[in-house]
């Protein structure tokens, strides 16, 4: 048979069969290309930031407003209608839902898909400032919801302290935690904030002829603290400062005035000083099961938010090592720093599903390839599939990231 009449022999040579006899002749060349593929997809593995939702901003606003003692119609008339008046005539709204209640008004605005909502609530907010309400009305607040908001941590804080004690230990913490990467945001619930109270005898106060005014000129006075200079001494320069902060009841019972008469009296002459707090508005408390017993008891609740496309994993792993790193240190050693929700524990547990499947499914493939074209064949077409994942990964890392790295 002469080889002119064998059709296959006289098919053009495509661009493929062009690029397939390339890499054929140069078998070292495809090495190299294999090989860095294999690193592009490997770092892509290890840099990329994992996670199990997608970053879905929701296309909605929520204003709250308080209205502490009003009824839900005074609410109705002085909150919630004005404030669906000024922002009906918003661009790109869909819809608005309200709801008022004892003191307390809810005000959903509802915008077109794809409406870019960090402008809008600077808009929204604008649009607030100009209402005009009631003197005892607090600031209306608006808030926005995204996956991103999800907490990557939450975490509890309890032990023998007393709960000013814990909120301090709490409070260190959130600062500490602020300053990592990844972090946006921490909240502490449940804590309480000390707060000394003075209530003044007005009969005692007439006795000694003091005024109110004269007990706050006198706790004011000497409530202070500010820098004053510097000093040379002996070729060593020191800072200066006045440090008379205040900082128990007792402090604040020495304090000494001087009354009309030119006689000198005590505060606590005149007024009861009682070391409190302000007051509660919410109690935290955490349920332990450790398999050994369960447990319940007060705690001061940590909230950690993490930044829009942050490493979940990465980052929970960071406040985590961060926590342990300044136990006997920040904190005490007794203290307790359980972890309430880790959302890297179910991205890992997706992860790892994602890979068994992954796996289990390249197994299928290279049975059902071998049962119908081979071993060999269906080794070299299995390898493709890895191939094009690293690929993917690799593209990711180098090329989409960087990009919305510098968008932000």
């Amino acid at each position: 048979m002469k080889k002119n009449k064998i059709q296959e022999l006289n098919i053009e040579n495509t661009i493929i069969g062009r690029v397939t006899e390339f890499f054929v002749g140069r078998f070292q060349m495809a090495i190299l290309l294999i090989l860095l593929i294999i690193g592009l997809g490997v770092s892509g593995i290890l840099l990329l930031p994992r996670e199990s939702l997608p970053e879905i901003v929701f296309p909605a606003i929520v204003v709250q407003t308080i209205y502490p003692g009003a009824s839900p119609e005074d609410v109705e008339d002085l909150i919630t209608d004005k404030i669906e008046s000024k922002l009906g005539d918003l661009e790109d709204l869909d819809e608005i839902q309200s709801n008022s209640s004892f003191g307390f008004s809810t005000v959903t605005l509802v915008f077109v898909e794809g409406t870019d909502m960090d402008s809008k609530k600077l808009e929204v907010d604008n649009e607030l400032s100009d209402i005009a309400f009631p003197d005892d009305v607090d600031k209306p607040t608006t808030s926005t919801f995204s996956t991103s908001e999800i907490p990557l941590l939450q975490l509890s804080v309890s032990g023998n302290y007393s709960i000013f004690a814990l909120t301090s230990f709490a409070e260190d913490l959130e600062e500490g935690i602020e300053g990592i990467p990844g972090v946006d945001e921490v909240n502490i619930f449940g804590g309480l904030d000390r707060q000394v109270k003075v209530h003044i005898n007005q009969s005692k106060m007439l006795e000694y002829g003091v005024s109110i005014t004269d007990i706050q000129r006198a706790i004011s006075s000497l409530n202070i603290g500010f820098p004053v200079g510097e000093a040379d001494l002996s070729g060593q320069r020191y800072n200066l400062r006045i440090d008379e902060k205040i900082t128990t009841a007792k402090d604040i019972e020495d304090i000494v005035m001087k009354t009309p008469q030119g006689s000198l009296v005590f505060i606590r002459d005149v007024a009861d000083v009682v070391d409190t707090s302000k007051d509660v508005k919410e109690y935290n408390m955490t349920y332990l099961n450790n398999g050994q017993g369960k447990e319940t008891f007060s705690s001061i609740l940590i909230e950690v938010l993490r930044e829009t496309d942050s490493d979940v994993v990465g980052t929970s792993q960071a406040v985590k090592d961060y926590i342990e790193s300044q136990r006997g240190g920040l904190y005490p050693d007794d203290l307790r720093v359980n972890i309430s929700s880790d959302l890297a524990e179910d991205v890992d547990r997706d992860l790892e599903s994602i890979q068994s499947s992954a796996i289990s499914g390249l197994i299928v493939v290279i049975l059902v390839l071998f049962l119908f074209i081979g071993f060999k064949e269906s080794l070299i077409v299995s390898i493709t599939i890895p191939m094009t994942l690293l690929i993917t990964l690799g593209v990711l890392d180098s090329l989409v990231y960087p990009s919305m790295d510098f968008l932000y």
